[in-house]
């Protein structure tokens, strides 16, 4: 089951659930023609890692992203459609684990 959490003005979360609770989340930011993902299961969170440099990262969906973790538009469309099909954390991305999460 996916659920869709819409957050002002270009974020956005989606959820798996497992019965229990919430197995996975997948973050997503988009503006104009870049955005940037945030994934977090029980292994550990990830975010996006672009070449896309940002001095201030980026918020998105309340979430503070990293510098660097901006990627292609059609980048983050495609992650999306991945998650949703196979409810997992997508391969067709460069991801770098977050360092603060614990």
């Amino acid at each position: 089951m996916h659920v869709l959490t819409t957050t002002a003005p270009f974020g956005a979360t989606l959820r798996t659930t497992d019965g229990g609770g919430v197995a996975s989340e997948l973050v997503v930011g988009i503006h104009d023609n870049r955005g940037a993902l945030y994934y977090s299961d029980d292994t550990g969170s990830w975010y996006t890692h672009g070449p896309t440099p940002d001095d201030h990262g980026p918020v998105y969906a309340e979430v503070d992203f990293p510098d660097h973790s901006e990627i292609p538009a059609a980048d983050i469309r495609a992650a999306l459609t991945e998650y949703v099909h196979k409810q997992a954390r997508p391969i067709g991305v460069t991801w770098k684990q977050d360092p603060f999460a614990g």
